[in-house]
């Protein structure tokens, strides 16, 4: 097998991966971490399993959001981490090669990395607070976030969102998706890029009434339009597009506690 077909190979079974664990993966963790959480602390799995469900904590005590946050918190960072762990391993070789393109090319990438992150940050800061928020509020993946940091999980989440998922989204999303569809059409495969990117962050928001579900898509649907973006104009070198999505991620994480 040559080494061009070995890496492809390599990256198929990444994104694989990936879309196994956002779809199956991670609930399954989470669950079987809650099991044992509501074992140690003897709580309710069943009362506990109702509140991951949940989109409100009305009728909650206060030891149930606090074992909701944990669940959720520790869940989201031990999904990461094992998609961390193994989509690194099979994309090493894409990311030794924008390495040494980044130091061949670090006075423009750098540049236009902080420009990026700027002008990214402003205009989703816009669109979600401004354009999105006051009219629909926010998707039930960010309430999640949120309510998770309120109430004790913000170490683990702030290792999901801000450390994990930014590499791993950027792998995925730009490095193997994007990468391969460019060859048979560029617009498709923004397209499609786009397309995984913002449909995971939507799992968990009802999809009824569907006008408020499409609504909600946009901030993830720009988002990936301007990462995709960033990506190929940055000579398709993953750490530009992963810097500006951990810069992105790290200043929404700040700015809970604010």
């Amino acid at each position: 097998m040559d080494e061009e077909l070995r890496q492809k190979n390599s990256r198929v079974l990444a994104v694989v991966f990936y879309f196994f664990m956002t779809f199956i993966g991670s609930a399954l963790l989470m669950i079987v971490f809650g099991a044992v959480y509501a074992k140690i602390r003897n709580l309710s799995f069943m009362q506990l399993y109702e509140s991951l469900t949940a989109t409100d904590f009305d009728g909650f005590s206060d030891e149930m959001k606090k074992a909701y946050s944990i669940v959720t918190g520790v869940g989201n960072m031990l999904g990461y981490l094992l998609m961390f762990i193994g989509i690194t391993f099979w994309m090493r070789f894409d990311l030794k090669k924008d390495f040494i393109d980044g130091k061949n090319r670090k006075g423009f990438l750098c540049l236009f990395a902080v420009i990026s992150a700027i002008l990214f940050y402003g205009i989703t800061f816009v669109i979600d607070n401004y354009c999105i928020a006051p009219f629909v509020g926010v998707s039930e993946n960010q309430k999640t976030i949120e309510l998770s940091i309120a109430n004790g999980g913000a170490v683990w989440m702030f290792f999901a969102v801000v450390v994990f998922a930014p590499v791993v989204e950027e792998l995925i999303y730009r490095k193997a998706i994007f990468k391969f569809l460019e060859k048979k059409n560029i617009v498709f495969s923004y397209v499609v890029s786009v397309f995984c990117f913002t449909l995971p962050h939507m799992l968990t928001t009802n999809f009824n009434p569907p006008s408020e579900w499409f609504l909600l898509c946009i901030p993830y649907f720009v988002s990936g339009i301007l990462l995709a973006g960033i990506y190929h104009l940055s000579g398709k070198n993953m750490f530009v597009s992963w810097f500006v999505h951990f810069m992105n991620n790290l200043l929404a994480f700040i700015l809970l506690f604010v």
